[in-house]
């Protein structure tokens, strides 16, 4: 069952970060990364708004294309998880983009700050 809903998470989060308004044009990308994470300490919005700001600053990454990052909305809804805390969507030029990303000393640096806030996370890579 948790599969399903993360799997309805990401779906619903690629399409959003693919689908245009009227205010912005779509994005496109080679690869899009996503990370959903849980805290150690569920719903601690000081966490929450630390790993949203933190993954602003991933945008100064070469090869990063796009980052839309933020906290659960509360739902309703039987099919939308509601056990996660924060999710990230980066999109990427391409494969080697993320590789590099992967290694680049900023996302090390805040892996290595925010980790301790972390319980653990899902990720998501497809094109």
């Amino acid at each position: 069952m948790k599969a399903a809903c993360v799997g309805v998470l990401v779906a619903s989060l690629a399409w959003g970060c693919h689908s245009g308004s009227a205010s912005r044009a779509p994005v496109r990308a080679g690869l899009t990364h996503v990370v959903v994470f849980w805290l150690k300490t569920p719903g601690d919005a000081e966490a929450r708004r630390r790993i949203v700001d933190a993954s602003e600053g991933f945008r100064s990454i070469p090869g990063v294309v796009a980052i839309d990052a933020g906290q659960i909305v509360p739902t309703p809804r039987p099919n939308v998880d509601k056990t996660y805390d924060v999710a990230v969507v980066i999109r990427f030029r391409d494969r080697e983009a993320l590789e590099q990303y992967q290694v680049h000393p900023k996302h090390k640096a805040t892996l290595q700050e925010l980790g301790p806030l972390i319980d653990h996370t899902v990720v998501y890579d497809f094109e």
